[in-house]
């Protein structure tokens, strides 16, 4: 305790920032512009936060440059944390801490880096990486210049910082340039060769250009008329080409050394490098502005396009949200993105999203995707903990009918969870539990089939007991089967694995539940399945022991000699009397088969003497077996003899029979007291027969059902199929007319604004010849624009007013003879808008003959018989192209519409009966639209409209 209070105590007394981190000096390196800073590791000592830090120290600087411009750097660098401290953006990088200066160096402290870029660290990077860390730089660059209004001007590779998180950020500012300034800058007052100048290699031509300008009167006057030394923002996009080259082919383009003239030799190079990439002359003057560079070249891709439109997901509509999760699925289906993407960019933003209910079922898949590409160690930093929260929710969920959705989704999509939670432990804590909670959902058969189907195969790659599995596993997985005969054979398969390592006891539970379900009267099953019961009842009964047979099998199975199935009754009969025998004699013999006879069989002995010892044995053989066998030539005496010895079918009768052929005993009696009965094959009575009649007669009669069942379905799925497309064909047609709309809207503005800067700049030209400076003629040129347009409005607006009261002079706000409001006019499209509202507020009708006639008895007749007509026509458009969306949309403001069936409240019911909907179209205009097609209910209502009139 004292020697931490004097650690404390000293710490407070030297006041060393330092000591509040927790540095990792291990792993320091040397980065960022020429290699200058070193980088160190810490960690926070107050809230473990992982950060670094950045130190420039004097001594390394004065190596390599004179004091004066190491003077001009550190200040260039202090200039830099400061700007960089008061940026928020996701692209820029981000400083913790307050810079921090001492006479030997400076140190600022930023958000944990990985590395800072050079040519060696980009090359072996995914070109998705590289693309979309250089988009996210792109953004940044936008908003210092469009926030911010800051030119970068000297972009480099060593400007970009990769996050822990593979966020590729800009954390270097340091001859950035304020945009009042871009007019006439300060060239810098050293040569491009030092430390403290601008990078030569990645400054504009232009730029260059100015600096290396003789200072004399003419340059100076021509320069003072106007001749830029940078051009905003198109200077930035020189370094920005420069450095996606760089990254993309993990070379320098230039190698200037600081001198201007060998960047001048070395362009047209650069220049062919770049033109492979993106058009040719792109870094000569007018530049394409940086957002036209992230669309164009490798950039156009559709996989960037995709992972680029992740940017701004969260100010998109609905409808563009749910192209660009389209898009995202299909590229994670097809392994379009690479895994340190979708660490990066795709899971963060998908967890994020997930967080809103109405969003979880549309990311949920996209999760499930990304936990099947995923490594382990990716999986388990990124996605494990949220699947874990995810499955714990579903298990513990106290209804299954709202997690259902994400429970199925979760089934379809379960390889990355089984792969990735593996362990018996994951297994036994998570998966098992999920699986025995979807596993009883009656009416949902994708649930019931999808958490079986898993189960198998949970049981399959796991077979031990420390699953945890419940004691009434059998008990569930054969009610199950009871209740859906679609999941008897999975039911059955988990079974049959459980059994391979499972304990006696549950052995025995199984035994009991088996016996009791094929007992059980009030449950049909098919033949096969009592077959596939019975042969598994038999597994496990054979492997029990003698003493378990007689006091527990044998009683399991007296229920069974009542049974209506004639098979079931024969295996009761059968295995009673092997267990009774066994037990009496302990003797090991294999139990017959349900339904049909052993080849042979070894009865007991019907010597009932006790007077001497005999070995009286009697065998039976099938007729069938004996018939295939004489066929072959073999004399009986023979047949007999291979039986009494032990031969059980024909293949092993005819090789002991070969065996011994030649043999002197083989043709010689049997022993005394052995005897082969050779048993005929029995004649099914008529009863038997009808009974065998009636049960294939049930079978066809099943098949038959469970065929039309299969088509009804098929027909089902064919008809959801066709709906789905026409829904789809409709958001894609009201997609397209949305993106026309904007395209169109986009082009208006942007000829407006044309047309505006064209007449304020030739206003400005006019005044600046006048003697006006060019900052005052812009501002006059402006203002007179502004006034000019806002006389233009206001006669307009007069010229509208003259022609609206001289045309219409009687339809005015007031009325002439009374002198009230009249606010028909007015109000007329609300009326009808909240008359709609209240048709379809209320219940929907039921009757469409009630309708029809309350149509007909309105008074008046001409109104009456134009409603009908119109109502004829629109039903009769519909039906003859039911596929036509035109057709099934009406706009209330028609004037069909509002005089002909608007007035009349039972057409609008009618409407409704037939299946139209109110809404609101992307311009906000209500309308009519009948989104399913019921042709029944169509040819009804014009059977009606046709009959009354």
């Amino acid at each position: 305790m004292l020697k931490q209070l004097k650690e404390t105590v000293v710490s407070a007394i030297s006041s060393n920032p330092l000591n509040a981190y927790e540095l990792a000096t291990s792993g320091t390196t040397l980065c960022g512009r020429s290699d200058l800073f070193e980088k160190c590791d810490a960690v926070v000592r107050a809230n473990g936060k992982k950060v670094s830090i950045f130190t420039l120290r004097i001594k390394r600087v004065l190596e390599r440059c004179t004091a004066s411009e190491a003077l001009a750097l550190i200040k260039a660098v202090k200039e830099s944390v400061a700007l960089l401290t008061h940026m928020r953006h996701p692209g820029i990088l981000s400083i913790e801490d307050q810079l921090v200066e001492d006479k030997k160096k400076i140190w600022f402290v930023a958000e944990r880096v990985s590395m800072v870029l050079a040519p060696e660290t980009v090359q072996g990077l995914p070109l998705q990486v590289k693309l979309l860390g250089l988009c996210h730089c792109a953004e940044a660059i936008r908003f210092l210049h469009e926030k911010a209004e800051l030119l970068l001007l000297n972009f480099a590779l060593s400007s970009i910082y990769v996050t822990e998180d593979n966020q590729w950020k800009v954390g270097d500012l340091c001859f950035a340039v304020p945009r009042a300034q871009l007019s006439a800058p300060p060239p810098p007052p050293f040569p491009f060769h030092s430390v403290a100048a601008p990078l030569l290699d990645y400054l504009p031509t232009e730029y260059v250009e100015f600096c290396t300008k003789k200072a004399d009167a003419a340059n100076r006057d021509l320069f003072s008329v106007g001749a830029a030394p940078l051009v905003y923002p198109d200077s930035d996009t020189y370094g920005f080409l420069v450095v996606t080259v760089e990254v993309l082919q993990g070379k320098r383009l230039f190698n200037c050394g600081g001198n201007p003239q060998e960047q001048q030799r070395q362009l047209s190079t650069v220049e062919g490098h770049i033109s492979r990439y993106f058009p040719a002359g792109a870094l000569r003057l007018p530049r394409p502005p940086i957002s036209t560079v992230v669309i164009t070249g490798p950039f156009a891709t559709p996989d960037m396009k995709t992972l680029t439109g992740l940017f701004s997901f969260g100010i998109l509509d609905s409808d563009t949200r749910f192209r660009l999760l389209k898009a995202l699925y299909d590229g994670l289906t097809k392994g379009d993105f690479c895994e340190a993407v979708i660490v990066s960019d795709i899971v963060p933003l998908m967890v994020q999203e997930s967080k809103a209910d109405a969003m979880l079922r549309f990311v949920l898949p996209i999760l499930l995707l990304c936990a099947g590409t995923l490594s382990a160690g990716s999986f388990d930093r990124t996605l494990r903990e949220y699947f874990v929260s995810l499955l714990t929710a579903i298990i513990r969920a106290p209804s299954l009918q709202p997690a259902a959705v994400y429970a199925e989704q979760v089934l379809q999509k379960r390889e990355g969870i089984h792969k990735h939670f593996a362990s018996v432990e994951d297994r036994a804590t998570l998966i098992i539990p999920l699986i025995l909670k979807l596993m009883p959902s009656e009416g949902n058969e994708r649930l019931q089939k999808g958490s079986l189907e898993w189960f198998r195969d949970v049981l399959t790659q796991t077979p031990t007991v420390k699953l945890g599995l419940p004691k009434d596993i059998a008990a569930r997985l054969l009610k199950v089967a009871a209740s859906n005969a679609d999941s008897f054979a999975l039911a059955f398969q988990c079974l049959e694995k459980i059994l391979t390592f499972c304990e006696s006891e549950t052995k025995m539970d199984v035994e009991a539940n088996l016996t009791r379900s094929i007992a059980n009267t009030s449950i049909s099953f098919t033949s096969v399945q009592l077959d596939y019961m019975l042969g598994l009842l038999r597994g496990i009964e054979e492997k029990m022991t003698p003493e378990h047979r007689a006091v527990k099998s044998i009683p399991l199975l007296c229920p069974l000699l009542l049974h209506a199935n004639g098979t079931v009754r024969q295996f009761a009969v059968a295995s009673i009397v092997r267990y009774a025998t066994m037990s009496s004699d302990c003797k090991e013999t294999e139990s017959p088969q349900a339904g049909e006879p052993l080849a042979a069989v070894k009865l007991p002995s019907v010597n009932s003497s006790s007077s001497e010892d005999t070995d009286s044995d009697t065998y039976t053989i099938s007729q069938t077996l004996f018939d295939a066998l004489t066929g072959r030539g073999f004399s009986e005496n023979a047949i007999k003899k291979s039986i009494v010895a032990g031969c059980i079918d024909e293949a092993t009768c005819t090789q002991w029979i070969q065996m011994h052929e030649g043999h002197p005993e083989l043709d010689t009696a049997l022993e005394d007291g052995a005897e082969v009965i050779i048993k005929a094959k029995r004649v099914l009575t008529e009863a038997e027969r009808e009974a065998k009649v009636r049960e294939l007669q049930e079978r066809v009669r099943r098949n038959k059902e469970e065929e039309k069942l299969e088509l009804q379905r098929k027909e089902r799925e064919r008809l959801e199929v066709g709906r789905k497309m026409l829904r789809m064909k409709s958001e894609m047609e009201e997609v397209r007319r949305k993106m026309n709309a904007e395209e169109a809207r986009r082009e208006n503005a942007a000829d407006l604004e044309a047309r505006r800067r064209i007449k304020i700049q030739i206003a400005a030209d006019r005044l600046e010849r006048r003697g006006h400076t060019r900052e005052e003629a812009l501002a006059l040129a402006e203002k007179e624009y502004e006034e000019a347009a806002a006389n233009a409005r206001a006669e307009a607006a007069a010229k509208l007013e003259t022609l609206q009261g001289a045309q219409a002079p009687a339809q005015t706000a007031t009325s002439s003879s009374d002198g009230t409001w009249n606010l028909s006019a007015v109000t007329a499209p609300s009326s009808a808008q909240n008359t709609l509202l209240g048709l379809f507020a209320g219940e929907a009708p039921t009757c469409a003959q009630s309708l029809v006639e309350n149509i007909r008895k309105r008074a008046s007749a001409e109104q009456t018989g134009e409603c009908v007509r119109t109502l004829r026509l629109i039903l009769g458009n519909i039906l003859s192209d039911p596929f036509d969306m035109k057709k099934r949309t009406l706009r209330i403001s028609t004037k069909a519409f509002r005089d002909a069936i608007l007035p009349v409240d039972e057409a609008v019911r009618l409407l409704r009966w037939c299946g139209f909907d109110l809404s609101t179209d992307a311009a906000s205009n209500q309308t009519l639209c009948l989104s399913t097609v019921v042709v029944r209910r169509l040819h009804q209502a014009l059977a009606l409209l046709d009959s009354e009139w």
